[in-house]
């Protein structure tokens, strides 16, 4: 399994009317989380996109529990708990300041070949820099 975590702050362009961080930004904000895990372990999105592969979103699931606010610094973990095959699986876990789990989620990718757009297994040089990670 490998483990990320990172923190940022919301800002006032992301709230609604309520004074909330519209749910929608979780995506974003799960994307970045899952950029940096891959990033700390030498998987960079263009390199990726160089060994032919490109990466989707297939599903994307999030469960609210209380709401984040304006100016607060989150703290996202991101995870990756499964070797990736022909899809790959990330979940979060989002918390407050206080430690207060605001949502948790998964978002799904299929990897797929950037000249034919099918669904392709995922290339050894992509699986070296992570299969240590992972029991056999």
């Amino acid at each position: 399994m490998i483990t990320h975590e990172i923190e940022f702050r919301t800002r006032y362009v992301e709230t609604d009317q309520m004074g909330y961080i519209h749910h929608s930004n979780f995506v974003q904000y799960y994307e970045m989380g899952r950029t940096e895990l891959m990033r700390e372990h030498g998987l960079v999105y263009r390199e990726i996109e160089e060994l032919g592969m490109l990466m989707p979103v297939l599903e994307v699931n999030i469960q609210y529990k209380i709401p984040a606010l304006y100016d607060e610094l989150l703290r996202l973990r991101t995870r990756m708990e499964q070797l990736p095959t022909v899809k790959i699986r990330f979940d979060y876990e989002t918390f407050n300041p206080a430690g207060q789990l605001l949502n948790l989620g998964h978002i799904t990718l299929v990897l797929v070949d950037a000249k034919t757009r099918r669904p392709m297994r995922a290339p050894e040089p992509f699986l070296e820099k992570i299969r240590h990670h992972f029991p056999v």
